[in-house]
């Protein structure tokens, strides 16, 4: 119930202050101020008062239950429904259920660091912080983890399934508010609908269709926000009284918590649109309670806005791979680059070509070059990555200004400065790469530009045509969606009454967290304090698998830690699924003293049912299946490291430090230790890359004659450097390197393998490949497990397969017995044909080797 107090706030404030009449846009209204006066309020209480994340909550629910009396036992204008209301109200639906059934099949797109910030929030933990390095503060869009954190806590649920619901409902509300905006006749015509059914399903940005294909990340919460501010815009121009601009006002100040680029996005539309139509000195002075108002939230709310100038000062002190963490923003206006756009080369080049071309067009203009790197805004290799909305932007921005139409133009500027930003100014090492952002705000907005002008055409045939155009990579695109919810094993039911998280999650991929998983997050969110801290034993070869330590935070609110940053030369955004050295070394050696030197209050271990516990630790509480044991040690009692980590100047001690020359990325290694003198109580060998990392996460050790080491993550041959630790804090010593080379991978890609031959196989059959690998490059490596899956290419003259159709074996985690002798299962294809099969292997967490073993023949 309590969670109806901001939505019959919202509605009232609809209803009274802004005289809505018509129901859709009451409850459309109703959602997104609801939204806004629980976001920006909550935000405030936080960060302003040390209240705590209940008791604001608390506050805020009674602050809107007696507004919403006032507002209850004022006069009300009956609600109106007409022809037009209920011909929107179904694609409405169509959107909710849509989005609904797309957050169901999969979870959200940044889940790793997403889920772990709202399940932290929920326990209270404000300022948000990234959630694998605890001393890294977050810098900004926040806003939506900030909600869905508050309103779990608020209902006492879990906020996955908070975030799916709420996810859905934003998407319909943003669609209503829309048609709402461009919209203002009692009469349905199916011309009302072009504009929002471009922005949902004809954008072409990318691989994006639209919005309906997005309900991920912020976007949802996003341009709900923005749907709004375009009809306050609207609305303030006919009604421009007091209320109206303090709602407007406070709503535009609140999108800069959740999306402070298109915030300011909103700023120049309006200004740019108010500019052009109306420049009287009466309308700017009505302009100036919702202009100030949200100037001063937004630079008092947190984020990019308000810490920016000195988030710029301290951007020097942290290499590329911290700022990746930080989100650090820094500006540099005009860009050294102008007019020109870094396009991202990664794993999916693609994504820099436009879904149009992808589907309909000749191989030829499909071609894209392989690597990353600056590019004119109009040259064709990124033009590519957008379709007619873009190429047709003049042409609807003419036909406007000669309509004088305020929707379209506020939504043609809304698009150029979108268009124009990324190619104007240089944001950083971070956001630098992150231009599809800023490219697909550009095309959502002329999209809608060019839906509205194809309605308001005398001569609407080749607008129409052009609309058809861009809905046309629609088609398959949701028939793709509607196949893989045919054959979605999840019940049909949760599309109108949601599941639990643990029925929701036992569904997932990735993660893979169980039914008990889910009992223990419970269970470790009970016992758990805020602020508590857990060690993880995840197999950190791939950054997929991080996603269970970022499901179990954001079940339990508990902090997971341990985590090394990712190398300055890796893509943007890629999370940090490898392990420090300290936390490396414990999972070698447990021990106590590296657990006090982490200062952790939990430690997970997932193994075998019935292996015996760690020795000198806590009985640990057992959850177990059939499958895997989950050990949790409970550590709280355990006194914490009080050690002094806190640099000082090299000494001049002589020691020489021998070891392996050779060596497996993040692997622990013993080295040889010779030093004169009284050796310091601590010892450590660090790479310059771990040497970012908070020296607790170093791997010191006890002295002695054997000092254990991480060999690096990179594959560069670098030298580790030798630390001591004593009293007075921790010091270089001297010039005692370790010179290593981390060449695993290319020891790997020497191996020679051989393969045992393949006999046809029916559809879908699982078959086993046996391989033998001559294991003398790696003979004396501690630990050849490696990541295997099977692939199956077809042959150049056969159709394409489609993922969900086959092969779905998962990769195996497998090593060569001692006699170098492998098997690897693999489910082959439903399609019938010749195929091409491969051994793929990943060694080093990085790059992928392949070996082909042979064709093979699916038969019926």
């Amino acid at each position: 119930m309590l969670a109806l107090i901001p939505l019959l706030f919202g509605y009232l404030l609809a209803v009274q202050g802004l005289n809505q009449r018509r129901w859709l846009m009451r409850l459309a209204l109703g959602l997104s101020l609801a939204t806004a006066f629980t976001l920006l309020p909550l935000n405030a209480l936080m960060r302003f008062t040390q209240l705590g994340l209940t008791p604001s909550l608390h506050l805020i629910l009674t602050g809107q239950a007696i507004l919403s009396l006032l507002l209850w036992r004022r006069p009300r204008s009956p609600g109106q429904w007409d022809s037009a209301q209920a011909w929107a109200l179904l694609p409405t639906l169509l959107i909710y259920f849509s989005s609904l059934a797309y957050r169901l099949m999969s979870t959200d797109d940044d889940f790793y660091v997403h889920a772990p910030v709202q399940g932290m929030l929920s326990r209270g933990m404000f300022p948000p912080y990234n959630p694998f390095f605890i001393e890294i503060p977050l810098n900004g869009h926040y806003g939506r983890d900030l909600l869905l954190g508050g309103v779990a806590a608020m209902l006492g649920i879990t906020v996955i399934m908070v975030e799916v619901l709420s996810t859905a409902l934003w998407q319909a509300a943003t669609y209503a508010l829309l048609w709402g905006a461009l919209n203002h006749q009692e009469k349905a015509s199916w011309k009302d609908h072009l504009a929002p059914l471009l922005v949902f399903f004809g954008v072409n940005c990318g691989l994006n269709s639209g919005l309906n294909f997005l309900p991920l990340n912020n976007n949802p919460i996003a341009y709900m926000y923005v749907a709004t501010c375009l009809w306050f815009f609207l609305h303030h121009r006919s009604h421009p009284t007091l209320i109206v601009g303090l709602l407007w006002g406070f709503t535009l100040g609140g999108l800069a918590i959740v999306y402070e680029t298109h915030f300011g996005l909103a700023v120049l539309a309006t200004a740019c649109t108010s500019l052009l139509l109306r420049p009287s000195l009466k309308f700017f002075g009505q302009l100036l309670v919702p202009a100030l108002l949200a100037a001063a939230l937004a630079l008092t709310q947190g984020g990019p806005l308000t810490h920016l100038a000195q988030r710029k000062k301290e951007a020097p002190k942290l290499s590329q791979g911290m700022q990746n963490q930080s989100q650090v923003v820094s500006l540099k206006v005009p860009k050294p680059e102008l007019f020109q756009i870094k396009l991202y080369s990664d794993n999916n080049a693609q994504a820099r070509l436009s879904l149009f071309y992808q589907h309909f067009a000749p191989a030829s203009w499909r071609k894209l070059r392989p690597d990353a790197g600056y590019t004119p805004i109009w040259k064709w290799e990124f033009l590519k990555l957008h379709f007619l909305p873009v190429y047709l932007a003049p042409l609807t921005g003419w036909f406007l200004l000669r309509r004088q139409h305020p929707a379209g133009l506020w939504l043609w500027f809304f698009g150029l400065w979108a268009f124009l930003t990324p190619a104007l100014v240089n944001f950083g090492p971070v956001y630098e790469s992150e231009y599809m952002r800023w490219e697909f705000a550009a095309a959502m907005a002329w999209a809608a530009c060019l839906g509205l002008v194809c309605s308001l055409s005398p001569k609407p045939k080749l607008w129409q045509l052009a609309v058809a155009l861009c809905l046309l990579p629609a088609v398959p695109t949701a028939s793709a969606q509607i196949q893989a919810l045919a054959t979605w094993p999840g019940p049909k039911i949760w599309l109108l009454w949601p599941p639990t998280s643990a029925a929701w999650l036992d569904l997932q991929g990735d993660p893979e967290f169980r039914p008990t998983d889910v009992e223990m997050a419970a269970r470790l969110r009970t016992l758990s304090r805020p602020y508590d801290r857990i060690l993880v034993d995840s197999d950190q070869e791939n950054h997929k698998t991080l996603v269970y330590e970022s499901t179990l935070t954001g079940l339990s609110g508990v902090r997971c830690v341990g985590h090394s940053f990712p190398l300055d030369e890796e893509e943007i955004g890629l999370p940090p699924y490898r392990q420090s050295p300290a936390t490396g070394g414990f999972w070698h050696l447990p021990n106590l003293d590296s657990l006090k030197q982490l200062q952790v209050q939990w430690v997970l271990r997932r193994v075998a049912p019935g292996t015996p516990p760690l020795e000198g630790l806590p009985k640990p509480l057992i959850f177990t299946d059939a499958v895997l044991e989950r050990q949790l040690y409970d550590l709280r009692d355990l006194k914490q490291d009080t050690r002094n980590y806190q640099p000082g100047p090299s000494r001049p001690i002589q020691a020489t430090v021998s070891g392996p020359q050779s060596a497996r990325a993040c692997r622990v290694y013993p080295a040889r230790l010779t030093l004169t003198g009284t050796p310091p109580p601590w010892l450590a060998l660090v790479s310059p890359h771990d040497q970012q990392l908070d020296p607790r996460n170093w791997l010191w050790n006890p002295p002695g004659a054997t000092l254990n080491l991480m060999a690096p993550t990179n594959s560069l041959r670098q030298d580790l450097q030798l630390y001591g630790q004593d009293q007075t804090g921790i010091f270089a010593i001297g010039q005692a390197r370790l010179p290593i080379q981390v060449d695993y991978n290319q020891r790997v890609s020497q191996l020679k393998p051989t393969f045992s031959p393949l006999a046809a196989a029916l559809p879908n059959q699982v078959i086993a490949v046996d391989v033998h690998f001559e294991m003398g490059p790696l003979q004396n490596e501690p630990d050849n497990r490696w990541l295997v899956s099977l692939e199956f290419v077809p042959q150049a003259n056969q159709e394409r397969v489609d993922s969900a159709q086959g092969p779905r074996a998962r990769l195996q985690r497998k090593a060569p017995d001692s006699q170098g002798n492998l098997s690897v299962v693999g489910q082959v294809p439903a399609k019938t044909g010749p195929y091409q099969v491969n051994l793929v292997i990943e060694a080093d967490g990085k790059n992928y080797l392949r070996w082909s073993v042979g064709p093979i023949e699916v038969v019926p």
